[in-house]
């Protein structure tokens, strides 16, 4: 008769098996992502509140007693259209409610937001005589992430409001500005 041959399949080569196969490869494979591990460690700043710097700049203009539709129309119609051809704009909304317009100008990441701020105020300056004259000067500022606070502490308590003031002055505020970076 007819002998059946066997066939074996080749499972391949599993990691295990280089490894072992390859030891030099294995041991110059592990000292090069400890050597990488040591160098972000030592070099890669940790922050809890990393420096971030949004390129978003809001423009805030005040024309008191007027409609929302007069506020957009007189206000912020001009101030966007000026702040639109200034370089890097990447985006431009606004919100017109009554007596005040605010437009937001955000702008592609890395662009100088001082120069640009610079550049927006120049801009302004060309339109502000076509703005009304009772409207308020155009008051332009930028969001800085690392200037709000990272926490906010309400206290109440059983006592009227000037005890538990006197309280909190005394015995409890002095402590909480002791602590480093407040």
């Amino acid at each position: 008769g007819l002998t059946a041959i066997k066939r074996r399949e080749d499972p391949g080569v599993s990691l295990s098996q280089c490894a072992v196969r390859r030891p030099v490869t294995t041991y110059m494979a592990v000292l090069i992502v400890l050597i990488l591990g040591a160098v972000s460690i030592f070099k890669i700043p940790v922050e809890l509140m990393p420096e971030i710097t949004f390129p978003t700049v809001t423009i805030d203009t005040r024309y008191e007693n007027v409609s929302p539709g007069e506020v957009e129309t007189l206000i912020t119609e001009p101030v966007e259209k000026a702040v639109s051809s200034v370089a890097g704009v990447e985006e431009v909304s606004s919100v017109s409610v009554e007596g005040r317009s605010q437009v937001r100008v955000s702008f592609v990441w890395g662009t100088d937001l001082d120069g640009a701020v610079s550049d927006l105020r120049e801009k302004l300056d060309g339109i502000r005589d076509d703005l009304p004259r009772d409207a308020k000067a155009p008051v332009i500022s930028k969001y800085d992430v690392n200037a709000s606070p990272i926490m906010f502490i309400g206290i109440a308590g059983d006592m009227d409001d000037v005890s538990l003031r006197t309280l909190v002055e005394n015995q409890i505020r002095y402590r909480l500005e002791r602590v480093a970076g407040v």
